[in-house]
């Protein structure tokens, strides 16, 4: 790699090492097979703000890609927690807040502060609906976020175990995943 106190080295070639080999502000845009940590690191969890690891997970289990926003969300199964990282083109980086949930285990509906959660973890975007579905595995229930609204419902399961198929109220699972 190469420290940059010198001008842009467009000759210079990108490689995965967190540092900004051809000097032109942004490190590893250009890498090939490179993973990069988009959020989290390992600290305090529940923290959330600009950049890349200024959101702390205690366990993403799930993440998912909305193709209309550009947005990512995840879930986390222990914090109780959905984020959303929303992608800032000027600066180039992720910035993280949370989406839904009150961060504590619980089983409501409603506004975004007042949803709770208990061990989210699958999550798929309907295309059509403009929902983020949600296997609320520890209350065995599917619930939906509206993305324009962000009021959250069950739209399947009634919190009972078991794998009885029907309309969706009466429907029940088995630590939906």
């Amino acid at each position: 790699g190469v420290e940059c106190d010198a001008p842009i080295k467009p000759s210079q070639v990108e490689i995965c090492d967190k540092l900004d080999n051809n000097c032109d502000g942004f490190t590893d845009e250009d890498a090939t097979n490179c993973s990069v940590i988009l959020a989290g690191d390992m600290k305090t969890p529940i923290a959330t703000g600009k950049g890349l690891l200024d959101t702390y997970f205690v366990m993403p289990f799930g993440i998912v890609f909305d193709e209309n926003s550009g947005d990512i969300f995840v879930s986390d199964y222990i914090a109780n927690l959905i984020f959303i990282l929303k992608y800032d083109d000027v600066n180039r980086m992720f910035n993280s807040e949370t989406h839904s949930g009150d961060g504590l285990r619980g089983d409501k509906t409603g506004n975004k502060e007042n949803t709770s959660f208990s061990g989210p973890s699958t999550m798929v975007i309907g295309k059509a609906s403009k929902r983020l579905l949600i296997a609320d595995t520890l209350n065995n229930k599917i619930k939906a976020v509206d993305l324009e609204t962000f009021t959250s419902s069950v739209i399947a399961g009634n919190g009972n175990f078991g794998y009885d198929d029907g309309d969706a109220e009466n429907a029940t699972f088995y630590y939906p995943m």
